[in-house]
């Protein structure tokens, strides 16, 4: 309170409450979108148990990896050599096919590493829990997920999202804004207690419900932080409070990643660092967001039922004559967040060609685009059919161009660029929120439309761009240390154009394109779509990827290269269609 009365005479309480609102809830989205890239890599880290040299380190990993401290063959004897000898180390409790043990003449129970079988790979294949790295040419053990696994990990919070989002009204009805927060913030807290009991149990289901009801929590908390800052923030600090929310969800996902990196588990440790302990860290720190937006939700003042979103004031496809009575402004209030695209739209009130403030209620009655050029004002010309149609095409636009693909899995690719993978995922969410602010100046400037447009040309190229240097074999003898630069600027420069249109740009389209009588079924049924584009990238990529590389075996880069090739050749039909079909306020 001492806070607030402060700053009374800047902004007023609703103003601060409304920030609270927004940058506590864009964190918490923020850093369950971020949470995906490092949990999976993390598994891949800790499920290898011959990372680990020292007998502390791999028996802090037993009970999460089945790890087992005991003798492992040195080398194979074949052709009547001798027998080898054995040297204790970190092995799988599941030895590795033990007939070839007992068949080398090798001591019961005696671990075979795969890397015995660098260089053979009918060897390596035939073993159990081995497979052959082509690109690099040695004989790996499985570890981590597998790909039906990482992609359903990563599409359950996406899934849970569109649940969450959907039911929010209930207790936003019966509990108020401030009851929901605590809600959202008790329920988040609960999803994370199970996450890190399906880790530490090493139980896939536990820590997939978990996440799923981690998703249902970030969906809720995209309807209700919006909301109440609409209800209780100035109208003067509307655009600013708005802002935040997204900004904050950009924030989440660099948290969550640096997290990853300072508590990552390294390679070849030979002591126990507390290790189980230290990959629970990250769990800890998103109980501690939880309470803090219980925090919020207790201390923030109640609003008046009803309202509309922080930028509605200036977005008026939501308005119609009377203000808040608008069924389009109430629909935009319990949509959901698109993963990494949650609320973007607020960067995009008062975009140039986006539909400007209803004035009369003649001008009510039809829907008008205006450009801040010429001052030109035109109907959008679209029938219901055609504007479904294109709202599938924005929602392609959205997501089939990548953007999650890319934040879900950017381990994997910058690992590809010459990184650390989760060093490189750092710099994806670092460089990612960077963009989200490059964005606010150029989406205050710029007309949606032709921002969204340019923003997809661009991203579609950027994909095409890293394709190349990531598929094995186009650049021809174009060494790592140029070929890595190249596919990392693609990346980041994808990412960037990304944000600067097609994220926020989608939330305003999709709603512009519809007259006033369709535009409540329009506008969810373009988030639908979106919802299904989503859970098809995030779930489909990882296996899609390892299946075009030629199995697990096969060099990755290729799947991934292909991957890019469709992402970027798609974007760019789905521009052109748009080009043709969105309207143009200038005609």
């Amino acid at each position: 309170n001492s806070f607030c009365t402060l700053l009374q005479p800047m902004v007023g309480k609703g103003t601060i409450h409304s920030a609270l609102a927004n940058i506590l809830g864009g964190l918490l989205v923020g850093y369950a979108i971020g949470y995906v890239p490092v949990a999976m890599q993390y598994e891949v880290y800790v499920s290898n148990c011959t990372r680990y040299t020292g007998q502390p380190a791999c028996d802090a990993l037993s009970e999460h990896s089945g790890c087992v401290w005991g003798p492992a063959a040195v080398t194979i004897p074949r052709d009547g050599a001798p027998t080898p000898a054995t040297v204790d180390a970190c092995a799988f409790k599941q030895r590795t096919n033990l007939a070839v043990a007992v068949k080398a003449g090798l001591p019961n129970g005696t671990a075979i590493p795969c890397t015995l079988f660098n260089g053979d790979e009918d060897a390596c294949g035939a073993n159990d829990g081995c497979y052959y790295d082509n690109k690099a040419g040695t004989c790996e053990h499985n570890a981590g997920w597998t790909a039906v696994q990482d992609g359903l990990f990563a599409a359950m919070l996406v899934m849970g999202s569109v649940v969450g989002a959907g039911a929010a009204s209930v207790p936003l009805k019966f509990l108020g804004r401030r009851g929901t927060l605590v809600l959202i913030g008790a329920v988040t807290i609960a999803a994370v207690i199970m996450e890190a009991a399906g880790w530490a149990i090493n139980s896939y289901a536990l820590y997939v419900i978990g996440r799923f009801i981690s998703g249902a929590a970030m969906g809720a908390v995209c309807v209700a932080s919006p909301m109440y800052c609409g209800e209780a923030c100035e109208e003067h600090t509307k655009g600013v409070v708005g802002v935040l929310f997204q900004l904050f969800v950009t924030f989440g996902i660099v948290v969550a990643g640096v997290v990853g990196v300072i508590i990552s588990p390294q390679y070849d440790t030979e002591k126990d660092g507390n290790l189980r302990l230290r990959l629970q860290v990250i769990n800890v720190v998103n109980i501690i967001i939880g309470l803090a937006v219980i925090v919020v939700g207790c201390v923030i003042r109640e609003t008046a039922t009803g309202g509309m979103l922080c930028d509605d004031a200036v977005a008026v496809e939501l308005y119609d004559v009377g203000g808040l009575n608008s069924s389009a402004s109430r629909d935009t209030n319990t949509r959901g967040p698109s993963d990494n695209n949650s609320v973007r739209y607020e960067l995009y009130s008062g975009a140039a060609d986006g539909v400007d403030t209803v004035v009369d209620e003649a001008s009510a009655k039809q829907r008008v685009w205006t450009d801040e050029g010429t001052g030109a004002v035109g109907n959008t010309a679209l029938s219901f059919p055609a504007a479904l149609f294109v709202a599938v095409l924005l929602a392609a636009a959205l997501q089939l161009t990548g953007i999650n693909a890319v934040m879900n899995y950017a381990p994997r690719l910058t690992e590809s660029a010459g990184l650390a993978p989760l060093t490189g995922n750092c710099i994806v969410g670092v460089w990612n929120f960077i963009s989200t602010i490059i964005a606010v100046p150029i989406a205050r400037k710029a007309g949606t439309r032709s921002m969204f447009l340019v923003s997809a040309l661009v991203s579609s190229i950027a994909c095409l761009l890293t394709a190349i240097p990531m598929y094995p074999g186009l650049t021809g003898d174009l060494s790592d240390s140029t070929r890595h630069p190249l596919i990392l600027t693609g990346i980041l420069l994808f990412v960037l154009a990304f944000e600067c249109g097609t994220g926020p740009g989608f939330y305003v389209l999709a709603q512009a394109i519809f007259s006033d009588d369709k535009r409540d079924f329009g506008c969810s049924f373009a988030n639908v779509w979106q919802y299904i584009f989503n859970v098809m990238v995030v779930f489909c990529y990882p296996i899609a990827v390892q299946g075009l590389s030629g199995g697990k075996s096969g060099n990755q880069e290729k799947g991934q290269g292909i991957a890019l090739f469709f992402f970027g050749g798609l974007g760019l039909f789905v521009t052109a269609l748009l080009f043709k079909l969105l309207p143009d306020p200038r005609k």
